[in-house]
């Protein structure tokens, strides 16, 4: 009260403290639409500046400014995992780049590290991508890991070879001679760096693989399992019949005989 007036002070749908707008109900609407309205004037602002050289450099500016700040101010675990995930990988391609590839991988250790699979991997099938790996790494089905972990196994080729190596199976051996056109479509000369390091080499290797049956066990194709035809469903009824009347048969049998030792107990 000054000099005998009343001053009444109504309250206000929202108030300002240190900068942001509260409303009763705190749900921040009020906030928000003050400051896309910011936004927008000066999105406006800079739009009209952009038809001059002098504004496209403000503009530039001011972005390249406004990024900073937020990034400074208000980092979020989205951005902080993605700049973690990149400075790992980076980490990771630089410390490939710089040791050298060794053992049996190592001639087709030709791709970069990356975080996602290559194309190889999700368009082979499995079984493929398996005789594939081990082609890769040399860890498989051939005398040359025989002769490393498994002494006792035979470490020739069947086509006559002292020693059965992966170089000799995928260029000489006469028992894919076939089949490797296949290979020759990729590289002509059968560079190994090239049909295990490359894309092009990869996918011809794979379908060699598939063709030939090299580097699995018997080293020869696998035989696809047949669909079932409606004279195996019938063998199968015939069959099921057979040994529901040979269990019929027994437990007939079984209850003969205990009614039999139960009359022998009773005249004991």
């Amino acid at each position: 009260m000054e000099d005998g007036w009343e001053t009444t002070i109504e309250a206000g749908d929202t108030i300002r403290i240190l900068g942001v707008y509260l409303d009763r109900k705190l749900t921040f609407y009020q906030h928000v639409r003050k400051m896309a309205d910011k936004a927008k004037r000066a999105v406006t602002g800079m739009q009209m500046l952009a038809n001059t050289i002098r504004g496209n450099e403000r503009a530039d500016e001011e972005a390249k400014e406004g990024a900073r700040l937020w990034t400074q101010d208000y980092t979020t675990i989205t951005h902080a995992k993605r700049q973690s995930k990149e400075k790992m990988m980076e980490k990771w391609r630089r410390e490939w780049i710089r040791t050298a590839p060794t053992g049996g991988f190592a001639r087709a250790n030709k791709f970069p590290p990356s975080w996602k699979p290559r194309q190889h991997v999700w368009e082979t099938s499995r079984e493929v991508f398996s005789q594939l790996t081990q082609c890769r790494t040399k860890h498989g089905f051939i005398g040359e890991y025989y002769a490393r972990f498994v002494p006792n196994k035979r470490t020739d080729c069947p086509c006559g070879e002292h020693l059965q190596t992966r170089d000799h199976i995928i260029q000489d051996c006469r028992r894919y001679e076939t089949h490797r056109e296949i290979l020759r479509e990729a590289d002509e000369n059968l560079d190994i760096g090239n049909l295990l390091g490359s894309k092009e080499g990869l996918r011809a290797m794979a379908k060699f693989l598939e063709k030939s049956g090299a580097f699995t066990k018997t080293g020869e194709p696998r035989m696809k399992a047949s669909k079932p035809t409606a004279d195996d469903e019938e063998n199968d009824e015939g069959n099921e019949e057979e040994e529901e009347g040979e269990i019929g048969e027994n437990g007939e049998g079984e209850e003969a005989g205990e009614s039999d030792g139960e009359e022998e107990g009773e005249e004991r």
